[in-house]
C-alpha cells in the first residue's frame, strides 16, 4: 500500500535540525538506532529472530517522555557536524544497502543516477496523481469480498492514513579488510526488481487452503505489488509496473517463487545442471 517505502524499516534516519524542538527525544532515538544495530547484527548472525515490527515499535519508544540524562553517543560536536551536513544543499546523504554505514553523494551525481532508474518505462510509470486512497479503497473492497466468501472475518480491512513510499538508490559496500583468493558474486543482479510479477503469481487452485478465492487473491497480489505509488527525489510519484519492490513484505516472497521456477527449469536441462 502506500504507507510501504522503498526503503526498509530497519533504515531510520535521524533529523538534527537547527532548532531541536526535543533534544531529549532526539538522544534517545539515536541510542536506540545504535541497539537497532546491534539487534540485527545478532539476526545477521543467526543468534536472535526479530519481529518484523521491532523498528517501529523500539523507534516509538523515543516518542514517550523520559527522565531528563545525558547521552554520552552525540555531543555538541557531531551535532554541529550532522546540522551542517543536513544543511548542505549541494549533498544526499543516504544509507548503504544491509551496512552500518552512510554515504555522501553529489546531489547532482544521484539525480542523474534516479533518473536513468525511474527512466526504465519497463518498470516505473510516472503518475499524475496520488492513487493511495483510491488504492486503499480498492483493496479494502477486494477484503469485504474474501470475508463474504470466508462467512467471516478472514482479512483485516486497511485502516489509518497512508501516502506515498519513497525510492532511494542502493549503495553496496564490500566488507573484507585482507581478502584472500578470488571473490566472485553469484546473486543475480537487481533480483527484486527483475521479477517479473505476471508470471510469478501463481494461478492454481491449490492456494485454496488459504481461505482465499484464487481470482481475490490475484487481484489482491497484483494491486500491492502494481499500484502501490512512491515520491521520486524529484518530488512526482511513480509506481512500479513490474518487478518486486525493494523491502516491501511481497519482495522476498516473489524473489523466491520466482528463484524457484527458474532453478527447475534450469535443473530440467541436463547439460545445464552443477557438478555435485
Amino acid at each position: 500500500m502506500g504507507n510501504r517505502k522503498n526503503s526498509s524499516p530497519r533504515q531510520a534516519h535521524v533529523k538534527v535540525g537547527k532548532e531541536d524542538p526535543n533534544p531529549a527525544v532526539t538522544r534517545e532515538r539515536v541510542e536506540i538506532e545504535v541497539l537497532l544495530e546491534n539487534i540485527y547484527a545478532l539476526e545477521h548472525d543467526g543468534k536472535v529472530s526479530t519481529s518484523p515490527n521491532l523498528s517501529v515499535e523500539l523507534l516509538a519508544e523515543a516518542g514517550k517522555s523520559r527522565v531528563s540524562y545525558k547521552s554520552r553517543l552525540v555531543d555538541a560536536s557531531l551535532k554541529k557536524a550532522a546540522r551542517e551536513l543536513r544543511e548542505n544543499e549541494d549533498i544526499v546523504i543516504r544509507r548503504a544497502n544491509k551496512s552500518a554505514v552512510f554515504v555522501l553523494l553529489p546531489k547532482c551525481e544521484y539525480l542523474q543516477k534516479m533518473d536513468v532508474i525511474l527512466g526504465d518505462s519497463s518498470k516505473f510509470e510516472r503518475i499524475s496523481r496520488d492513487p493511495t486512497n483510491k488504492l486503499k479503497s480498492k483493496c479494502n473492497g477486494i477484503i469485504n469480498a474474501v470475508n463474504a466468501k470466508a462467512g467471516g472475518i478472514h482479512l483485516f480491512c486497511i485502516s489509518g492514513d497512508h501516502g506515498p513510499g519513497y525510492v532511494y538508490e542502493f549503495v553496496d559496500l564490500l566488507h573484507n579488510k585482507e581478502p584472500i583468493g578470488l571473490i566472485a558474486s553469484f546473486d543475480a543482479e537487481s533480483l527484486f526488481t527483475n521479477v517479473p510479477v505476471d508470471e510469478t503469481i501463481v494461478h492454481r487452485s491449490h492456494h485454496q487452503h488459504l481461505g482465499i478465492p484464487e481470482n481475490l487473491l490475484r487481484l489482491l497480489l497484483e494491486a500491492c505489488t502494481k499500484e502501490s505509488p512512491f515520491r521520486g527525489p524529484d518530488g512526482k510519484i511513480y509506481r512500479q509496473v513490474d518487478g518486486a519492490t525493494m523491502e516491501s513484505p511481497l519482495g522476498v516472497l516473489f524473489a523466491n517463487f520466482y528463484m524457484g521456477l527458474v532453478e527447475r527449469r534450469v535443473l530440467s536441462v541436463p547439460h545445464l545442471r552443477p557438478f555435485t
